[in-house]
């Protein structure tokens, strides 16, 4: 769990991930753009994970010894490209990507997070917001599972109400930009709980054939999300910035 304390009024953090450095498709110029907004905002960040691709685009599931070089090269380049925001970051995530090499090779964003002294949350972890008048409990989440249609990701990323305790719910890996809200029954007054789903940097259906077209997969936007905290009517505001 990592807790931060704002003193000022409303802030805004940036949510981004599965960037899939080094994927064919993956659009670095439109990363890049975003990686530059945030700079330029000063900001703070998180990254739910899938930084690089880990995967030989000739086998469905390889293992990483086979594509060391490649791999390494990647993280590299993602090491590279966060580089000018690592003190805005908050925390960075995994992802499952990641969770094979980790396993054989070690943790190389373990290792990133340490050298750039950003907490590391592993798969997932609780983030906690104080602010003058209140505090924000972010559950965040790679992401798991998903489905073919737009509802059965959504189910996914509700789920984690249902056993999880937070304000706000974040996750990716579907590359599926989704937000919504949910209010919560209580004996004397309700609570208002907010979901997001953040899109990737995976183009589909342009360039080179990838596991969206080989499934039947409809495209995905291109983009993050930025999550606004306040003291207003509207508490927290999820605003998607897609290309």
């Amino acid at each position: 769990m990592k807790s931060i304390t704002y003193k000022s009024g409303d802030f805004a953090l940036w949510v981004l991930g599965d960037t899939h450095i080094d994927h064919p498709n993956t659009d670095i110029k439109t990363l890049q753009r975003h990686i530059d907004m945030i700079q330029d905002s000063g900001a703070p960040w998180i990254h739910l994970g899938d930084w690089v691709d880990c995967i030989n685009p000739l086998d469905k599931r390889f293992s990483v010894r086979d594509n060391r070089e490649a791999i390494v090269d990647a993280y590299l380049k993602a090491e590279q490209m966060f580089n000018p925001i690592v003190d805005q970051g908050v925390a960075i995530l995994r992802g499952n990507h990641g969770s094979k090499w980790s396993r054989i090779e070690g943790d190389m964003i373990r290792v990133m997070a340490k050298r750039w002294g950003i907490p590391y949350l592993g798969y997932c972890g609780f983030i906690k917001f104080r602010m003058p008048k209140r505090s924000y409990v972010l559950w965040v989440h790679h992401g798991a599972g998903g489905g073919r249609k737009r509802g059965a990701k959504a189910i996914r990323l509700q789920d984690w109400s249902g056993f999880v305790d937070a304000d706000v719910y974040l996750q990716g890996h579907t590359h599926t930009y989704q937000n919504f809200v949910d209010e919560q029954v209580r004996f004397s007054s309700k609570r208002t709980r907010y979901f997001g789903n953040v899109p990737g940097y995976i183009r589909s259906y342009r360039g080179h054939d990838n596991y969206i077209e080989e499934l039947g997969l409809p495209p995905q936007p291109i983009g993050m999300l930025q999550v606004v905290f306040g003291t207003g009517k509207r508490e927290v505001e999820i605003q998607p910035v897609i290309e």
